[in-house]
């Protein structure tokens, strides 16, 4: 068991630290003494190094995990999203009777799209261009290469990039 520094710092003044301590080379209590005496100046020092280890590291990672959240709650999010979308994807077919083109992607959910396909009937099923947690606009791609459904619906992930290992998609 480790004393603490309290009891450590109060046993060297008992027991003398500096050079009013003279005790004879030959005399055993004298070494026995001075070797305990060294032991807790080197305990001292231990327990100054991990105080100040524990120190750096509570100031570091609490502020950074109460103010960012967690790649895990991105994730999750990115999963809660793109349910939504396809959601909306699927209201608009309704509508519409189609799904938008790679090409009209999912703007065509927020503004009536240009080119082929066009709707047989549009209605805004979106505000806006939903954006991933890392403030990208999410892919979309029709038809898909990757999923089993119509389309493909991603996010680039933490990276920014398209088709890398990080994305998330529907797949």
């Amino acid at each position: 068991m480790k004393a603490p520094l309290f009891t450590t710092m109060l046993a060297l003044t008992i027991l003398g630290t500096g050079p009013e301590m003279r005790a004879d080379d030959n005399d055993a209590g004298a070494a026995k003494a001075k070797a305990e005496v060294e032991k807790l100046r080197q305990e001292i020092q231990r327990q100054r190094q991990e105080l100040e280890q524990l120190q750096q590291d509570f100031k570091r990672p609490l502020a950074d995990q109460l103010v960012k959240p967690s790649d895990a709650a991105k994730q999750a999010r990115v999963e809660q999203d793109l349910a939504n979308i396809i959601t909306q994807l699927e209201i608009y077919k309704v509508i519409a009777g189609t799904i938008p083109s790679t090409a009209q992607g999912l703007k065509a959910l927020v503004e009536k799209p240009e080119g082929d396909p066009q709707p047989q009937r549009w209605r805004q099923v979106m505000n806006e261009q939903p954006k991933d947690p890392w403030g990208h606009p999410y892919g979309y791609r029709m038809p898909a290469t990757r999923s089993k459904v119509a389309f493909d619906l991603f996010s680039a992930g933490p990276d920014g990039k398209f088709g890398t290992d990080d994305d998330i998609g529907n797949w």
